[in-house]
């Protein structure tokens, strides 16, 4: 959708004033650049270099303007057929004039008879040189950019959906390692994993800000919150990839200590099926309490969001 911004300059380039235009062009431009505005900055310009300069910085912010990539195929294809053709030489030049005219011609010989170079056509057509155009620099950069592009959606939706190639693929560059097994025994078979897997990052969550986050296979969150003694607050879970199967068994909930207080709180189902967690704990210690969560292939992995709120003080 065209910005109302650029209404100004549109109409002043359309009455003509392409001074206007390049002046409001210029203002609006300092403020907020866009491929948009470079182009319709390109538009009043007044010679073909200030126009591919303009045309060049509204490709650098959208590789994939389409009146602007047009519009540089043109300036380029014109300054491809303006080049100057090979000039060709001059057959006709001048003869030095003879020292007399009246001198008869000297006689050659045989030898210089059957040496003389014959005599090169000049009226053949030339072959005309196919010129094969030059692919530019914005053709390999779009190419790239839909390969990178096709990557990064690739890696997104194998996140989303708790896939454990992404958790895979970051090790092997050099990111956290997912945990496979505790003591060569295979995480799937150890009920309490996610109490002895220490968590690869940790965040607070308010009582206000839901936070949302991906989960990759062997991997543990962990969030913080500050509750008071006698409070009681909602903890609520939910996953949104559809290969959450078993999320109960993977969270945990920790008390000021460390300890674990499954002891203090109440889980419930948020939705059908073990796809989210409502838990409700009575604090019995001031202080910082944490929620962990294990990521499990086919359990708890993928996409979700954890949330705190306060029931009664």
């Amino acid at each position: 959708m065209l910005s109302p911004d650029l209404l100004p300059i549109i109409n002043a380039i359309n009455a003509g004033d392409k001074a206007r235009a390049r002046d409001l062009a210029k203002s609006l431009l300092r403020v907020s650049p866009s491929a948009e505005g470079w182009y319709q900055a390109s538009r009043a310009m007044e010679t073909p270099q200030q126009e591919l300069s303009c045309l060049q910085r509204a490709l650098g912010l959208d590789p994939y303007h389409a009146d602007a990539r047009r519009r540089l195929r043109e300036l380029q294809a014109g300054q491809t057929s303006n080049e100057p053709s090979a000039k060709v030489a001059d057959t006709s030049a001048e003869q030095p004039p003879s020292a007399s005219s009246s001198a008869p011609p000297l006689k050659k010989s045989r030898s210089q008879k059957s040496s003389a170079p014959a005599a090169i056509a000049t009226d053949v057509p030339l072959k005309k040189v196919r010129r094969r155009r030059k692919r530019g620099t914005w053709f390999y950069v779009g190419i790239l950019a839909t390969v990178l592009l096709s990557l990064s959606a690739s890696y997104f939706v194998m996140l989303v959906l708790g896939s454990p190639l992404p958790g895979r693929l970051r090790g092997m560059l050099g990111g956290a390692q997912p945990v496979t097994e505790i003591d060569g025994v295979p995480l799937k078979q150890i009920p309490d994993a996610v109490l002895k897997i220490p968590p690869s990052s940790s965040s607070e969550v308010t009582q206000t800000e839901p936070l949302a986050e991906i989960l990759e296979p062997g991997v543990v969150h962990e969030y913080t919150f500050y509750a008071r003694n006698g409070e009681e607050l909602a903890i609520g879970i939910q996953f949104f990839s559809p290969t959450a199967q078993r999320v109960n068994r993977n969270i945990a909930i920790l008390d000021p200590q460390g300890d674990n207080a499954e002891g203090q709180c109440l889980r419930q189902h948020i939705l059908q099926g073990d796809n989210g967690a409502a838990i409700t704990c009575r604090i019995n210690r001031s202080g910082n309490w944490q929620v962990r969560i294990l990521g499990r292939v086919d359990e708890s992995s993928g996409a979700y969001v954890v949330s705190v709120g306060r029931l009664m003080s």
